[in-house]
């Protein structure tokens, strides 16, 4: 098979880096931009985390620190490491001659919403690029229910995701409760816009809670979503243990539900603790492609799971990946709770 591009919807290593060694180009974890030179191209959702019970000012100034401290990392690069775009030796570009690294934004957990100033709260997360939102992780919080729980969204948490989508931005599940799930597809589908589930397995093959139900998965297709394999082991086997097979019969199982331009990969790197036999980080990640083929999977399908579904996705609901101006707009302007709290 050919060198592959890859499109990841979710890694925490922007928010892990906050408090460990190293860049986002080069570090000891999972997930790094030289890791994944690797592949023909690669673009990667960054996920800025906040833990439950963070307060508004805290939650924000987490956003505001990691695009501060990754900065120099977090536009996109096709030319030199340094992310110069001459001309050069193809061998020594970070992607060759024709190859690109393009991050995007995400935010797992909004604690950082306020009733008072949810609408202004939007606005800023969408200047500052934020392109993927999940509303919640786990418990509750001022906008609903994680997977967790029985509980759906709140008032604040309904009008969120209202206003997320309004600003562009699109609804991400994964996290969510069976209810606030229904409710967020629910909501996607009556303003005609799409949600996805950026780090989710199938419940079919294992039943841990935080996994798609076919039915979740089959009405996030329908309106247009798409959504991404986890790599966290307890997530793809009621074991707790899994090896790339393993991932890749996850993968299998969707495309039989029709979902052969919705299935992604959303590892979630840097947010797991194990990973699947074999798969230590990103370099590993051809080995799931290797699976997919003994599974039966063509060349294409692989090609579609590993990058195009993804960024069709993208390139069809205008998402676009971070740069410079949503960089500057960080680093020069508070956002209206934090500014109130002040």
């Amino acid at each position: 098979m050919e060198r592959l591009s890859y499109f990841d919807l979710h890694a925490d290593t922007l928010t892990t880096l906050l408090r460990s060694d190293g860049t986002l180009e080069r570090n000891a974890l999972q997930a790094s931009i030289s890791g994944g030179r690797c592949f023909e191209s690669y673009s990667q959702v960054w996920a800025i985390f906040t833990e439950p019970g963070v307060s508004y000012a805290a939650s924000w100034e987490r956003l505001r620190a990691a695009l501060s401290h990754s900065a120099r990392y977090l536009t996109p690069q096709s030319g030199t490491p340094d992310g110069d775009s001459r001309p050069a030796d193809p061998s020594t570009l970070p992607f060759g001659g024709t190859r690109s690294y393009t991050p995007y934004l995400s935010i797992e957990n909004a604690t950082m919403v306020s009733r008072d100033t949810m609408e202004g709260d939007t606005e800023y997360l969408a200047r500052c690029g934020v392109r993927l939102v999940a509303p919640v992780w786990r418990g509750e919080n001022a906008l609903g229910g994680a997977h967790n729980t029985a509980v759906g969204l709140t008032r604040l948490g309904e009008a969120f995701i209202r206003e997320i989508m309004r600003r562009g931005m699109v609804p991400d599940v994964s996290h969510c409760s069976h209810e606030s799930t229904a409710q967020i597809i629910s909501a996607a589908e009556a303003a005609g816009s799409p949600a996805i589930a950026s780090h989710s397995c199938s419940a079919a093959l294992c039943g841990a809670g935080r996994n798609l139900t076919d039915d979740e998965f089959s009405a996030l297709v329908r309106i247009g979503g798409i959504v991404g394999v986890s790599l966290y082991p307890p997530h793809l086997d009621v074991s707790g243990h899994a090896d790339a097979e393993r991932a890749a019969e996850h993968i299998m199982h969707y495309l039989s539900l029709g979902g052969e331009h919705a299935v992604c990969l959303g590892c979630d790197l840097d947010g797991i603790e194990s990973t699947p036999d074999g798969i230590d980080g990103i370099r590993d990640l051809p080995k799931l492609a290797d699976s997919l083929v003994s599974l039966g999977a063509s060349a294409e399908t692989v090609e579609r799971v590993f990058y195009r579904n993804a960024q069709e996705f993208f390139d069809r609901n205008g998402l676009e990946p971070l740069g410079d101006r949503e960089l500057r707009y960080a680093a020069t302007t508070l956002p209206p709770s934090l500014g109130s709290l002040i």
